[in-house]
């Protein structure tokens, strides 16, 4: 990317490709987000006039989702492209007479599409990098490398654990619950934003082919966030998984935690099913 490109990216994304490019906890992270909001895919359905019930057109699979949503949470815009044809379903970008649907996250600016989900944690990269180049002969470069890249993660709403392989296998399950609870709301905000702003697309795109639309929905297969803060984090022990960061000692005792309050008989079995088909 030339420097001239750099400068004029969006949002507060002038540094945010190179930044990614440059770092791995930046990949982890941008990888954690996307498996998280992509999670289980999605279906689309449609409500027509007079319809008692919404007509489900097609699946959103988990995989092709996830791989769409990397360049939206890097540079905080993008575009998916959906099939007219039924069943509804992502296809690649040029796909001839296909649905062009433009997303972008919170606060877009008013000239630009959104904000890169890894601002502000990009904005002090030509110093991170310059610093870790210092560390071998400038012991005081890696305190100040140190500070930054603290900095860095507490903007991506990630402990720093959490992007290492080896600690976030060793994690325990008290850690885990407690630190990663804004990365659960975060990916459930955005999950949320997200399919309401699909199916705005979607629906303004179908209209003229179907005078009897109501409502296009494109709802997600499986809830992320339950109300019982106990349920659901088996969506983040698959993301993490997914992105070669296996929450395995969690899985561990987390599991082992639910099994007491089953046999207690303060919980009923189903908490375990979901579990279960993941080995645990």
């Amino acid at each position: 990317m030339s420097r001239e490109t750099e400068r004029t990216l969006p949002g507060g994304a002038e540094h945010a490709r190179a930044f990614y490019e440059e770092w791995d906890f930046a990949k982890q992270a941008v990888c954690l987000y996307a498996a998280g909001v992509a999670w289980k895919g999605a279906r689309i359905g449609m409500l027509l006039a007079a319809a008692d019930n919404v007509d489900w057109r097609g699946e959103v699979a988990e995989g092709a989702l996830r791989e769409a949503l990397q360049e939206w949470i890097i540079d905080g815009h993008s575009s998916l492209t959906f099939s007219r044809e039924d069943p509804i379903q992502l296809v690649p970008k040029g796909t001839s007479n296909a649905l062009q649907i433009g997303i972008e996250t919170d606060e877009p600016s008013a000239a630009h599409g959104g904000t890169s989900f890894l601002w502000p944690a990009c904005a002090n990269h030509a110093t991170l990098k310059r610093l870790s180049e210092l560390i071998s002969v400038n012991p005081g470069a890696k305190e100040l490398l140190g500070f930054l890249l603290n900095e860095a993660h507490s903007s991506l709403h990630l402990p720093r654990w959490a992007l290492d392989p080896a600690q976030a296998a060793s994690a325990p399950a008290g850690a885990v619950t407690l630190e990663l609870h804004w990365y659960r709301v975060f990916v459930h905000l955005w999950r949320r934003d997200l399919a309401l702003s699909i199916g705005r697309g979607l629906r303004q795109q179908l209209a003229a082919g179907e005078e009897r639309l109501v409502e296009v929905f494109f709802d997600w297969n499986e809830e992320w966030l339950p109300e019982e803060s106990i349920r659901g984090w088996e969506g983040v022990y698959d993301a993490f998984d997914h992105c070669g960061l296996t929450l395995t000692n969690f899985g561990k005792e987390y599991v082992a935690n639910l099994r007491g309050l089953v046999d207690a008989g303060v919980l009923s079995r189903s908490f375990l099913a979901s579990w279960k088909e993941r080995g645990l």
